[in-house]
């Protein structure tokens, strides 16, 4: 994550792809010492690296390859990170409904991710600026989210 927030996206994939050779010799997701090491985890990492990088069509690809039930209770959070990484990618790809529908499910996971994530609350406004008339699901998640009152 920190290559991509660099824009290194040669270093960010590289540490990646030794990730998940790292992650076969595990096989399997797990959550020792609250690490979430495990195939799942890493490639949720792959897809926000493509969500810092600007990648959307990047994220869209790799979440193809991720089943967030795979993981195992109690990772709430990384399994609410990839759906506000799909939000994000199918905000940028212009699929509005499909972003909603992301941060619907990023917000069942993780009740107080549209109050206080920066990036749900900065999709909600996004959304909401450009649709002509806000579908009744986007302006009930923006009041929740506390942009509207």
């Amino acid at each position: 994550m920190i290559a991509a927030r660099k824009a290194d996206r040669s270093a960010a994939i590289g540490r990646l792809n030794t990730a998940e050779q790292l992650t076969g010799l595990i096989g399997h997701d797990a959550n020792h010492a609250w690490t979430a090491f495990g195939p799942t985890n890493v490639r949720i990492h792959r897809a926000s690296c493509f969500a810092e990088l600007g990648d959307p069509y990047a994220v869209l690809n790799v979440a193809t390859e991720v089943d967030v039930n795979a993981l195992p209770d109690g990772l709430n959070g990384r399994r609410s990170r990839m759906h506000l990484d799909l939000a994000w990618a199918q905000t940028q790809a212009r699929n509005d409904m499909e972003a909603v529908l992301h941060l619907q499910q990023a917000e069942k996971v993780a009740p107080e991710v549209l109050r206080y994530d920066r990036i749900a609350r900065g999709l909600v406004r996004e959304l909401l600026r450009r649709a002509r008339r806000p579908r009744p699901a986007l302006g009930t998640m923006a009041t929740r989210a506390g942009i509207l009152s």
